[in-house]
């Protein structure tokens, strides 16, 4: 995975999300931000970097197959520093967003299940959408709900990792399952 960067001003994804949630906030009226797509990272990469506090976690020895630590000697990414994501105690990702009301967007999309796959061949989840707001205080509520488009057994088939790139580009057009989430507003 790669993900992360910024947070410190120095141009990052998380510094230019700033900044774009920083000019929704000099208009009038108050409004939902949702940020989504493929992080190409575990919600785990992007909080612990991809070291060893990255494959001590349960969520990440739980993926399959096994994702592999990078070869002896080879560079790994530490946390990023200053820190750009937390994770609920539910294991929701949380983004951090110093425009964003809270200051943080807040994975809406995560759904329960016994395998949880949006990136074919593994039981991963690299596809997320975030959602906050900017201005609104008490003035709008964003009150996303997940969703799940795809049947617990096309997941499964989708996360298997000898034919599910396979099952998933025939069926959806894509090694990436749909992610969805409804944001009443």
């Amino acid at each position: 995975g790669g993900g992360g960067g910024g947070g410190d001003g120095g141009g990052g994804p998380v510094d230019a999300l700033d900044a774009v949630a920083r000019c929704a906030g000099t208009v009038s009226p108050p409004c939902a931000v949702l940020v989504s797509g493929d992080f190409n990272s575990l919600r785990e990469e992007l909080v612990h970097g991809n070291g060893d506090p990255f494959f001590a976690t349960s969520s990440v020895a739980a993926v399959r197959p096994r994702l592999k630590r990078p070869a002896a000697g080879s560079e790994t990414r530490p946390p990023p520093e200053p820190p750009i994501a937390s994770m609920t105690a539910e294991g929701s990702l949380k983004l951090l967003c110093a425009a964003a009301d809270g200051g943080m967007l807040m994975e809406v999309s995560r759904v329960e299940g016994p395998i949880q796959c949006t990136r074919a061949g593994a039981s991963m989840v690299i596809d997320f959408i975030l959602a906050g707001t900017v201005g609104a205080s008490s003035v709008i509520e964003c009150a996303p709900v997940s969703k799940s488009i795809v049947p617990p057994q096309a997941v499964a088939a989708a996360a298997d990792g000898s034919d599910g790139i396979r099952f998933a580009v025939s069926t959806w057009g894509s090694d990436h399952l749909p992610v969805v989430a409804e944001v009443p507003l």
